[in-house]
């Protein structure tokens, strides 16, 4: 098969999915399938490990949301908390207490 054929049954195949009757279908699911569904299409879009920022659009190209990793998130949340983030900093320079220190207090011979 040549890459037009290809190409051509591909759109054959996405003008055959009705959108409109995956609507009504969708209408009538739980709010447990429909959140499966959209994890399902969000992982189809952004792949199993989400690594970019991705903007879902309405029909006339307005922003309905922004999708962001959970890393992304947690980093906007220290910018968001300068504390937070000063927190973390100092428990990741400052020395912890060693492993054996920690087991001897607990009463555990090595």
């Amino acid at each position: 098969m040549s890459n037009t054929d290809s190409a051509n049954t591909t759109a054959a195949n996405h003008t055959t999915f009705d959108v409109e009757q995956f609507r009504t279908s969708l209408r009538q699911a739980t709010a447990d399938q429909k959140q499966l569904v959209l994890y399902w299409l969000l992982r189809d879009l952004c792949g199993p490990r989400m690594e970019q920022e991705y903007g879902v659009y309405d029909p006339d190209e307005f922003l309905y949301a922004h999708v962001i990793s959970p890393g992304q998130r947690e980093g906007y949340r220290l910018l968001e908390n300068p504390a937070l983030a000063e927190e973390l900093r100092r428990e990741t320079t400052e020395p912890g207490v060693p492993i054996r220190d920690v087991l001897k207090g607990l009463g555990v011979q090595l």
